[in-house]
């Protein structure tokens, strides 16, 4: 039987989250970006400040930056995108482990799936990210699925019929609910792994 090794994503396999840079990505006119950017920065505030909701967050980047953005275009500057990303050193670990057949590993992450099935084309890895839902001329209308918290869970539970996890990566306590089922437990931080022997453990450190 293989071992299920889940890796999340931004911050996890890379240094900085790409979300934005993606949401830039797509808008190569720098005046039309810089206006955008200083638009949707309120709004990344109150994220921090736990005043809205992740899913809202996304709702009114994806308004703000992919509104209307073609298909077509979403492919390109997905690509394009992919090119750009500069993984961290825990990459080493995904490569260990996605090369091994007694492991099927998973990225999962609320980054968009358009850019990180680009980025992971080569790899024999399953990655499910947030998706967008398209007009009937195949624009952006919108955020068809945030794999956030609760939803990563709820991911692998109903589609990948899974309950347990052997081994989990992540920088972020949002996880907790993969932390949960998960056997092993390893905190990112920037180059460092941090083993947590409990779910105690992994709720202490981010208390810190």
């Amino acid at each position: 039987m293989q071992k299920i090794v889940v890796f999340d994503f931004d911050k996890t396999l890379t240094y900085n989250d790409t979300l934005l840079g993606f949401y830039l990505h797509c808008n190569p006119n720098i005046i039309t970006k810089s206006i955008k950017f200083l638009v949707y920065l309120p709004f990344m505030i109150l994220f921090k400040t736990s005043l809205i909701k992740n899913d809202t967050l996304k709702k009114i980047g994806i308004r703000i930056f992919l509104y209307k953005l073609t298909k077509t275009n979403l492919i390109k500057y997905s690509k394009s995108y992919a090119k750009t990303i500069i993984f961290n050193s825990v990459f080493k670990y995904f490569s260990e482990r996605v090369n091994t057949k007694s492991n099927k590993v998973y990225i999962i992450s609320a980054s968009f799936e358009s850019y990180l099935s680009e980025l992971f084309k080569k790899y024999d890895v399953k990655v499910v990210g947030s998706s967008f839902i398209f007009d009937s001329n195949n624009k952006i209308n919108g955020l068809h699925n945030n794999l956030y918290g609760f939803a990563k869970k709820k991911y692998l539970n109903r589609v990948e019929h899974l309950k347990e996890i052997h081994e989990f990566f992540t920088d972020s306590y949002s996880d907790i609910y993969l932390a949960k089922i998960a056997k092993k437990i390893i905190v990112v931080k920037k180059d460092k792994l941090i083993k947590c022997n409990s779910l105690q453990d992994f709720k202490l450190l981010f208390r810190k």
